[in-house]
């Protein structure tokens, strides 16, 4: 194993087998085109069988080292990428040209001192950033001025840990604990004020979740934790109570290790299954939420994944994947 997937095992941590059922067929001649240090690789679109369609690889933003979260604005204009080595910041890119717009990093730090693992962008813009170095959700703009930090959640005892971040459509945010023990989720309003815990960190899948990597917001007001190292997707009521999970251990269904996670406009729950290096589809519309598809498989080319971490879909349908261990952003369409 090469040093880079050495560090990306150490980094993501567990292992699994996926299954793919290949649904995508047909490759046209890619592109490539430069864009200021980063290289743009094109594909055309790729024809699919019917029923329940997967999206199809377009195209992928390189030169990212080791993306670990992603984020886009509401209107899909700007892309948010964190950075798990190198500078360790937040790339912001402009989704009408590729081009890079900046960074964002909390004032007075250096690579060393940050690591920038969750991005989630409010509908009002504000970026959130989750930094687990020295455990804070940082806030900033629309134009990329730091705003502060989320404040701990009262009582914690040291038990609090940030790792994932979601904002729901009326701007409110919650954060997932990290931690080994305390309650799994915090929940803010729209002004950053803490509101409420939600749930338990807990060793067994019965009693609660464990390393919840990330979580989306389902349109009932439900929470989905990918609740990885149980290797499900765990669904919380606003009681803080798991009332359902989906992954298991076997089928097409099943899950290794989830991480990113995100919920589209349409109800679609995506979640990348890191060892796997796949991305695997639900329809959270419904309940129980059905299973659809999965994208992706592994391996270096266009469209094969490698550790894929995090994902988040624009306004468009548009889905973002970091390809983590092959350092670029994936863009997929339907």
């Amino acid at each position: 194993m090469n040093t880079q997937l050495s560090r990306l095992v150490s980094l993501l941590k567990g292992s699994g087998v996926g299954l793919l059922v290949v649904l995508v067929s047909g490759i046209t001649l890619a592109t490539e085109v430069a864009c200021q240090g980063s290289r743009l690789r094109r594909l055309p679109g790729v024809a699919v069988v019917a029923g329940p369609s997967p999206p199809v690889y377009v195209t992928s933003i390189l030169g990212i080292q080791v993306p670990l979260a992603v984020g886009v604005a509401p209107d899909g204009s700007r892309l948010y990428v964190a950075e798990g080595e190198g500078d360790r910041t937040v790339r912001v890119i402009d989704l009408s040209n590729q081009a890079p717009l900046g960074t964002l990093s909390p004032p007075g730090t250096e690579p060393g001192t940050r690591k920038p693992m969750g991005v989630a962008v409010a509908p009002s813009g504000v970026v959130y950033v989750v930094d687990r170095l020295p455990s804070v959700v940082a806030l900033y703009s629309p134009a990329g001025q730091w705003l502060g930090t989320l404040a701990d959640p009262p009582q914690v005892s040291g038990a609090w840990q940030p790792l994932g971040v979601a904002v729901n459509a009326e701007g409110k945010v919650y954060v997932t604990n990290g931690s080994v023990r305390g309650r799994a989720v915090a929940g803010y309003d729209v002004q950053g004020r803490f509101v409420s815990a939600y749930g338990t960190i807990s060793e067994g899948a019965a009693t609660g979740v464990s390393y919840p990597a990330g979580m989306a917001l389902g349109q009932n007001g439900n929470m989905f934790v990918s609740d990885s190292n149980h290797s499900r997707i765990a669904v919380l009521n606003q009681e803080g109570d798991i009332v359902a999970s989906y992954g298991g251990s076997v089928g097409n269904e099943s899950l290794a290790l989830p991480r990113g996670i995100f919920i589209d406009r349409r109800g679609f729950l995506y979640v990348t299954d890191a060892p796997s290096h796949i991305v695997k589809v639900w329809d959270a519309s419904q309940e129980p939420a059905k299973y659809l598809f999965s994208f992706g498989e592994p391996g270096s080319a266009d469209g094969q994944l490698l550790y894929p971490n995090a994902v988040a879909v624009d306004s468009r349908g548009r889905i973002y994947v970091t390809d983590t261990g092959n350092d670029r952003i994936q863009i997929w369409a339907y």
